[in-house]
């Protein structure tokens, strides 16, 4: 996600994702394609804040393809909270 540099490939995708953040995930699709709504809860954050909405592209079973459009705007766009209880 900008501005960091892109993460490419399966090795560096499992490290991203693996790193210790508390995060509640929720599946949807937008567009027609599998996407996934994103909150984050910070190190003494009492609440999950809306981050990211993850668009997925599919090919023979894999990822092959993220777009993330980040902003609590974006997850409000699925009538989603800006904020979750833990």
């Amino acid at each position: 996600m900008p501005p960091e540099p892109p993460v490419v490939g399966i090795d560096a995708a499992a490290e991203f994702l693996g790193r210790p953040l508390d995060w509640r995930t929720f599946p949807t699709s937008a567009n027609g394609r599998p996407a996934l709504i994103n909150y984050l809860r910070r190190p003494g954050s009492p609440h999950y804040e809306a981050l990211v909405v993850d668009v997925l592209r599919i090919e023979n079973g894999k990822i092959v393809e993220s777009n993330a459009f980040i902003g609590a705007r974006h997850v409000a766009a699925f009538s989603m909270p800006a904020t979750l209880e833990p």
